[in-house]
């Protein structure tokens, strides 16, 4: 059984369509396939911030998103990785893309830069990781 590893902020549903021979016919969707977000989000069931969710899916299910441009997307941008065993999810994040743009701020997004004067606070840009 293969996992996706998310640090995205929010969940993520990915329809699958019903095929159909009429390009002019509405699409219907079959199934959706739920990656879950959550990673720097606080926890509803207390202080826990996760950083880095996971989502066990099926080989079929696998084999639909990997037909996905919007998927295979996030994958090429650090946000989902694929694995067939399952680790934990912040040792697995360490190693992703961290901010989604929907993410929450953090202390480290106000760091001044040595650019910031008295008059003008300039704040340092974010590094994205080297994936």
């Amino acid at each position: 059984m293969p996992y996706i590893y998310s640090t995205m902020t929010c969940d993520n549903i990915f329809p699958v369509y019903a095929p159909n021979p009429d390009p002019k016919a509405m699409l219907h969707i079959v199934q959706r396939i739920l990656i879950n977000g959550g990673h720097g989000m606080k926890n509803s069931k207390g202080l826990d911030t996760p950083q880095g969710v996971v989502t066990k899916i099926t080989d079929d299910e696998l084999k639909l998103l990997d037909a996905m441009p919007a998927f295979r997307q996030q994958v090429s941008d650090g946000y989902l990785v694929v694995d067939d065993k399952k680790v934990e999810p912040s040792k697995k994040a360490e190693t992703m893309n961290p901010k989604d743009g929907s993410s929450p701020l953090t202390p480290k997004d106000f760091e001044k830069s040595e650019h910031s004067t008295e008059e003008s606070t300039i704040y340092k840009k974010r590094a994205k990781p080297s994936l």
